[in-house]
């Protein structure tokens, strides 16, 4: 019977331990809002990470384009003078 009534004793808190208890669950969903927003910034920040990184792929792959086509006009130039310079030396 002893063992009956410290199980009830037990499972019947008092007002303050509630308060208590709602006071914590309401910190601890505060807290997990404040965690799930950081993860949305941290993410967001990643996409835009992301598409920096592309952004600099994408400038690169046009910078060897230019670059090579650069040296494509410069050798045809050569070229262009030097068959020029034999056609006036004849």
């Amino acid at each position: 019977m002893e063992a009956a009534d410290e199980a009830i004793k037990n499972r019947i808190k008092p007002k303050e331990d509630l308060k208590e208890f709602l006071e914590k669950k309401k910190e601890m969903f505060l807290m997990q809002m404040e965690i799930n927003l950081k993860k949305e910034k941290i993410h967001e920040l990643e996409e835009k990470l992301k598409k920096k990184k592309l952004g600099l792929v994408v400038a690169e792959d046009h910078i060897k384009k230019v670059r090579i086509n650069q040296r494509i006009w410069k050798d045809s130039t050569i070229t262009l003078s030097l068959i020029r310079s034999k056609l006036a030396r004849k």
